[in-house]
């Protein structure tokens, strides 16, 4: 990327003519970086930036790996403080971006570090309403396209319990369509740019499973780049400066009376109990009421990252650098799929199922929507991790072989975490498979218990028409009635051939009788 990636990238976008390898899906990128920095930037909303314990636009940290260098977070304030910064070139380096970006700081990123312009295509793409570029339907990807690029999802469980409800379900049922609408608002003030600052928190998707807990869904998106002076990773975290939940979400469950909880995610590393690592974050976030805040762990990952890392290993292996942040990723997904799980237990409880007056898919099949789009996910980061994950045991030095175990420990606990949620999927369809035949049972109990009725009101006919027919005979008018001048037999001699026809017409086909008769004539009209 030269000292001009707009103008590049523009030139490629327009390429889809003159070149094999098209890069029209570069237009909503090259846009933005086009576009004038037009955010509520005003000095009143950055002061309340900085009384809350954030900088101004702060979007970038920087670590420098090699081993002479201490491990230490480099923070930019703003793209002139990077583009003016005296870095090693040779240096692997690991930067964190966070938040909402502005054209500034992707252009300053862009030509300080040789950035492939594929890793902000990725991160703001999968957005698709952030870029105004016409969808080409190029995500996912192949994977012989994410040798180098993956995107993790970390979700974070919310519990805010409901009691005392007539229908839980259509209550549900009512809140995940409140939330649909909630989130499609959000991604047009998203894509505004009028709402936001620079750093502010990106959320991906909202879900609320229950009357319990809801999940909130964000990215990191990750890129490694090698050269021959030294390798480069970039980490774009959905998790900016701001804790707080966009306008609109502040209580997902429309619970403003009731306190909400944010579950932190839990990792196991050996020791850390023993050991003082809590409390490395000089920033805190209080609130009266925390169902408007959300504090998440991963918030203070590029604060002190790295501390469970071996430091000469870090700079050689650039995914052994990220270790720790799959294995944070890998933690939150199983957190998810533990509450999830819980979850679909209990719908397909055989009490509950037995038990349900009105049964219905929906909780089932939404839980399996949600599902199926973190498989799609788990599948993409396996693909990424197996790439560098050695296929030999036997390595040169105990680093190596340190780095091959790290790496073949994120394997296993992907592979666990897409088998867990395979199978979760594959509970969500034959549950919805027994509601659906428990549904059929009681349409067939039910046909069955009108059959009785129809029987009863058969029998009672049976009683009935005799006598209905003896008071119809009564009150016909005929001479040995006394009202009428026809004589009584007429009745039985008209009734009697009526009653033959019938029973003759009942007896035969008298459909395919009368089609018959029908069809000769239109084949005379055609």
């Amino acid at each position: 990327m030269s000292d001009n990636p707009v103008y590049e990238i523009s030139e490629f976008s327009l390429s889809a003519k003159n070149s094999f390898y098209a890069g029209t899906h570069f237009d909503g990128l090259a846009s933005f970086l086009q576009k004038p920095y037009q955010r509520n930037n005003s000095p009143s909303s950055l002061q309340i930036h900085a009384d809350q314990g954030y900088g101004v636009n702060p979007f970038m940290s920087l670590y420098d790996l090699s081993p002479t260098a201490p491990l230490q977070a480099m923070h930019f304030t703003s793209p002139k403080d990077l583009d003016s910064s005296d870095l090693n070139p040779s240096s692997p380096k690991l930067i964190f971006m966070r938040g909402l970006p502005s054209p500034e700081w992707l252009l300053s990123i862009g030509v300080k570090f040789q950035v492939d312009p594929e890793f902000f295509q990725r991160h703001l793409g999968f957005y698709e309403e952030l870029l105004p570029h016409e969808h080409h339907f190029v995500n996912p990807s192949l994977p012989s396209a994410n040798k180098c690029i993956a995107r993790l999802r970390v979700t974070t469980v919310g519990y805010s319990k409901i009691d005392n409800t007539k229908d839980p379900q259509q209550m549900v049922e009512s809140l995940q369509r409140e939330n649909a609408e909630k989130m499609n608002t959000y991604r047009q003030r998203v894509k505004s740019r009028l709402h936001y600052m620079t750093g502010d928190s990106v959320f991906r998707e909202f879900s609320i499973h229950d009357l319990e807990h809801f999940t909130i869904e964000q990215d990191i998106t990750i890129s490694i780049s090698q050269n021959r002076e030294g390798w480069t990773v970039l980490i774009w975290l959905d998790i900016g400066d701001s804790p707080g939940l966009p306008r609109g979400f502040e209580s997902p469950l429309n619970l403003e009376s009731l306190t909400t909880t944010y579950l932190p995610v839990v990792q196991y590393i050996p020791g850390i109990a023993l050991d003082n690592w809590g409390q490395q974050s000089s920033v805190h976030y209080e609130s009266e009421n925390n169902a408007t805040h959300l504090v998440q762990n991963v918030s203070w990952l590029h604060l002190n990252y790295g501390q469970s890392l071996n430091r000469n290993l870090i700079a050689k292996s650039p995914f052994y650098a990220l270790h720790e942040i799959f294995s944070f990723v890998a933690s939150s997904e199983n957190q998810f799929l533990n509450m999830l799980e819980s979850k679909i237990r209990k719908e397909l409880d055989a009490q509950t199922l037995v038990g349900q007056k009105n049964p219905t898919l929906s909780h089932l099949l939404y839980n399996q929507q949600v599902l199926d789009r973190h498989i799609q996910r788990l599948r993409e980061n396996l693909t990424f991790i197996r790439r560098f994950t050695p296929a030999s045991p036997h390595h040169e030095s105990e680093q190596d072989d340190e780095a091959a175990i790290s790496a073949e420990e994120i394997l296993r606990d992907y592979e666990y975490l897409l088998s867990g949620a395979t199978t979760l999927s594959e509970q969500c369809n034959r549950g919805m498979q027994v509601v659906m035949n428990n549904a059929n049972i009681k349409e067939s109990r039910k046909a069955i218990s009108q059959a009785e009725g129809i029987e009863i009101l058969t029998r009672l006919a049976f009683i009935f028409i005799p006598l209905n027919f003896v008071t119809s005979v009564f009150g016909m008018n005929f001479v040995q009635f006394g009202q009428g001048e026809l004589s009584l037999w007429i009745w039985p001699a008209v009734s009697i051939p009526v009653f033959l026809l019938s029973v003759i017409l009942m007896r035969s086909n008298v459909i395919e009788f009368f089609k018959g008769l029908y069809r000769p004539l239109t084949d005379q009209r055609h």
